[in-house]
């Protein structure tokens, strides 16, 4: 009798079907169940993430969950400024408060500038590091880790470090599963764009300081 061999399709080939967020069903629910997975459960569901179907489910959901963090962070902004003497606020809250609501009505199409710019930056590096796929790829993993670390601002004072800490993280996981890169060049493709943005940042910043220590020089020797 021949002895026939069986098995087990390879992993590369199984269908890709989630997160949640993209299937059908009740929006809230979604969001939440794909939120979860992603703070979680990160290398499983990102290894069964689609790396395609397009540009505004996962945009979508960065934006949300980026506007929810930031909200978040902004209403702890103002409880304690709601805490500050009355002396010192009184007459700045009323301009305070338009500038909210104005930043408030922007910030939805600042976020998603702000996600695709990152995108743009991290796909750069990953081509010159040997990524395999397109853009619309990098943009899932960027829009679906912000999305969810941004909800982790709703822990008081170190919301935010945690949240950016973990985003590094899972995005190193994201590119992996996702691009097909190896750990040390999904690390590089993540930490390289951030150290160059942090030195531009402090680069700028001494400039700017050091600007306006030469005019209070120049305004005392006057």
């Amino acid at each position: 009798m021949e002895n026939t061999a069986i098995t087990a399709p390879a992993e590369a080939t199984l269908p890709r079907t989630g997160p949640p967020w993209e299937h059908p069903g009740p929006t809230g629910p979604r969001f939440i169940e794909t939120a979860k997975a992603i703070l979680l459960l990160p290398t499983a569901t990102f290894s069964n993430m689609k790396r395609d179907g397009g540009w505004g489910p996962p945009l979508a959901f960065g934006v949300v969950g980026t506007t929810i963090g930031f909200a978040i962070s902004l209403l702890i902004q103002i409880g304690i400024m709601a805490l500050a003497p009355q002396t010192s606020t009184q007459q700045a809250r009323p301009l305070v408060s338009l500038y909210v609501f104005m930043f408030l009505l922007l910030l939805p199409f600042i976020l998603a500038l702000s996600l695709l710019f990152w995108a743009v930056v991290y796909h750069a590096c990953l081509r010159l590091l040997g990524g395999r796929h397109r853009f619309e790829t990098t943009l899932r993993v960027v829009s679906y880790v912000y999305g969810s670390t941004s909800l982790l601002q709703v822990f008081p004072v170190f919301g935010g470090v945690i949240g950016f800490v973990y985003s590094v993280i899972l995005s190193v996981i994201g590119f992996m599963r996702m691009q097909e890169v190896s750990k040390p060049k999904a690390i590089a493709a993540v930490v390289v764009p951030l150290l160059i943005m942090l030195f531009l940042a402090t680069a700028a910043v001494l400039t700017v300081l050091g600007a306006h220590g030469v005019a209070a020089a120049g305004h005392v020797a006057l």
